[in-house]
C-alpha cells in the first residue's frame, strides 16, 4: 500500500483554508481488458451475386488491452500474444486469432482485435476466454437474446416524426433504437421521460456494428421495458429536419431495434455517468460496471430488427 498526500486549497470569498488528505490505495496487479459485443447478425448474412443469393460467415471479434495505473502517463503495451477462446454451451467453439487488419480506430489504437469467423445463434450461451502469462484469466459469459420484430413504423413528413410500435417479450428486456437514412444515422429528439441517450464510447463505432457508417450527428436512444413489461409499447421520435433538408424528395427512413443485454446496458450506463463526473473534483466516482471475470471489460450481446417507416 501507499500513501497519497493531496494538498487542496478551496478560496471561498476571503476566506482560505487548506487541508491535507490521505488516501490509502492498492497497488493493484495489471488485468485484461476485453471489449465486444456479440451480434447474431454480424455473423450471418447473404450477399447477391449473378442473380444469386449466397450465405457469408462474418466475424466474432474481442478487443484486448490491459490495465494501467491511474498515475501512469505512457499508455500500454497492446497485448499481440493473448489466448482468446469461444465456447457455445460448455462445448469448445474455437481460438480467436489477432486479427491482420487491426486499426479499431485512433481512439482504441492500443487495443488489438482478435477474430475468427463463426455464427453467432440466438438463444445460445457464449463464454469468451482470454489467457496470457503476465495476467491473472479473464471471461464473460452471455446468453444471445431473441430480437424483438417492429410492428409497424410510420414516417409522418409533416411533423417529421417517425413513430414505431413493439411488443416487449417476458423477462426483463433492454433496448437500443436508431434510425437510418441514406446518409446515415440521425439525430432526433426524445420527448419520452424514460428513454435516455448516452455519449458514443470511443470503441462504439467497432462495436456498435451499424447497419451504415456512423454519422457524426446520429443519436442512440435506451429504454428499459420496466413501465411496459409484456405489453406494446410506442416510440415517437422527432426528427431534425437539417439532418435532411438538402435532400428532394424527402428520403426514407428506417428504425433500428437492438435487444442488448442487460450487463451491456448497465456498462453503457455507468460508462456514460463516469465520463460526466470523472473531471469534476466534488463529484462522487462512478464505477463502471463489468462482466469480465478476472479482468475489466464488458462482453455485451444485442439482436436486431429493422422496419421502414411508411410515409404518411
Amino acid at each position: 500500500m501507499k500513501k497519497l498526500f493531496i494538498y487542496s486549497i478551496l478560496l471561498l470569498s476571503l476566506l482560505s483554508c487548506q487541508k491535507e488528505i490521505e488516501f490509502d490505495y492498492p497497488e493493484d496487479e495489471p488485468r485484461l481488458t476485453l471489449f465486444s459485443v456479440l451480434r447474431p447478425q454480424d455473423t450471418i448474412g447473404y450477399y447477391r451475386q449473378d442473380s444469386t443469393y449466397h450465405k457469408y460467415i462474418g466475424p466474432i471479434e474481442v478487443l484486448i488491452n490491459q490495465t494501467t495505473s491511474v498515475f501512469e502517463v505512457n499508455p500500454a503495451e497492446p497485448i499481440s500474444d493473448a489466448k482468446v477462446l469461444l465456447f457455445e454451451d460448455n462445448s469448445f467453439a474455437g481460438k480467436l486469432l489477432l486479427d491482420s487488419n487491426n486499426n479499431p480506430n485512433t481512439w482504441m489504437e492500443s487495443y488489438l482485435i482478435y477474430s475468427m469467423r463463426r455464427s453467432i445463434y440466438k438463444g445460445k450461451r457464449y463464454r469468451v476466454e482470454v489467457n496470457h502469462p503476465d495476467f491473472p484469466p479473464a471471461s464473460a459469459e452471455v446468453t444471445i437474446p431473441q430480437e424483438v420484430p417492429i410492428l409497424k413504423a410510420e414516417f409522418d413528413t409533416t411533423k417529421f416524426t417517425v413513430t414505431f410500435t413493439f411488443k416487449d417479450p417476458p423477462g426483463q428486456n433492454y433496448y437500443r433504437f436508431s434510425l437510418y437514412s441514406f446518409i446515415g444515422g440521425l439525430p432526433f429528439e426524445i420527448t419520452d421521460p424514460d428513454i435516455t441517450t448516452f455519449n458514443f464510447l470511443p470503441f462504439d463505432s467497432i462495436l456498435l456494428k451499424s447497419p451504415d457508417q456512423l454519422s457524426p450527428y446520429a443519436r442512440l436512444g435506451y429504454i428499459t421495458d420496466e413501465k411496459f413489461s409484456n405489453k406494446q409499447k410506442s416510440i415517437t421520435l422527432k426528427i431534425d429536419q437539417s439532418a435532411v433538408a438538402f435532400s428532394t424528395p424527402i428520403p426514407e427512413m428506417s428504425v433500428y431495434l437492438e435487444n442488448i443485454s442487460g450487463e451491456y446496458y448497465e456498462f453503457l450506463r455507468t460508462y456514460d455517468a463516469h465520463m460526466a463526473t470523472k473531471d469534476n473534483p466534488f463529484a462522487e466516482g462512478v464505477k463502471i460496471h463489468t462482466n469480465v471475470k478476472g479482468g475489466v471489460g464488458i462482453v455485451g450481446t444485442a439482436t436486431t430488427s429493422s422496419k421502414l417507416a411508411i410515409k404518411k
